[in-house]
Formats: structure tokens, C-alpha cells, sequence
């Protein structure tokens, strides 16, 4: 799972922000990047993504009347059922 609240520069939480979460592989020297899911922050800023597969990149994107903010990568080690691009 994938969590993370959203916050303006006065860390005030950011609603109805667009959050992107991206799988990111490597093939043969190029990166390709599949769209897995999106969500919207709540009042609170907070958005949540999961289950994530394991052994896979993942990049989320967060973006706020159009304009893309910020781009966070994490890895995630979890086995079973889970989201895939």
C-alpha cells in the first residue's frame, strides 16, 4: 500500500489534488512508463494506493490545476494480488 497526504508550501493539505501512480520498467536500456491508477485527495490531502506488486517501481505524480508538482519513486516488496500497469 501507498500512502501520502499532499500539502501546499504552508503545509496546508491540498483537496481534489490528481495523484498518478506510474509503473516504471526498464527494457533494454529504455524506460517505459505505464499508467496503473489515479485518485483524488480528500479535505485532508491524504490519497492511498494498493496493494502494490512486489519488486516493481512505481512513480506517483501529483498535480494541481495542471500543473504537475511533484514526482515521488518507491519500490515496493509486497507478494500476492496487486495493482499492475
Amino acid at each position: 500500500m501507498l500512502y501520502g497526504i499532499v500539502r501546499d508550501s504552508y503545509k496546508e493539505p491540498i483537496a481534489d489534488a490528481v495523484v498518478k501512480l506510474i509503473e516504471v520498467e526498464n527494457r533494454m536500456g529504455k524506460e517505459v512508463r505505464k499508467p496503473v491508477s489515479h485518485t483524488f485527495t480528500d479535505e485532508d490531502g491524504e490519497f492511498v494506493f494498493g496493494p502494490l506488486c512486489a519488486n516493481r517501481l512505481y512513480e506517483v505524480e501529483i498535480w494541481v490545476d495542471n500543473v504537475k508538482h511533484a514526482k515521488i519513486c518507491t519500490e515496493c516488496h509486497r507478494k500476492g494480488k496487486c495493482l499492475k500497469g
